[in-house]
């Protein structure tokens, strides 16, 4: 049975630094990221079951207006 090559010792060569580099950065990134999302004061923000995305009366009140602008117009 073959042995394994040895592992690299050093410094990575530079065709391996480049995606290092990139993982790096994407590291940071998220970081940043988590960092931002842990200043949010959320205290006043109700639970995620009581939170509807699809209803949005203000949505509602800008589309009616814009049906009634269209209706007059014709």
């Amino acid at each position: 049975m073959d042995a394994a090559p040895p592992a690299p010792t050093g410094p990575p060569a530079p065709a391996q630094a480049a995606p290092l580099d990139e993982v790096a950065a994407t590291a940071r990134h998220i970081r940043t990221v988590i960092s931002a999302l842990h200043a949010l004061d959320l205290g006043d923000t109700p639970p995620a079951p009581t939170y509807d995305a699809t209803f949005d009366s203000t949505h509602e009140a800008t589309c009616s207006a814009r049906q009634e602008e269209t209706d007059a117009a014709v």
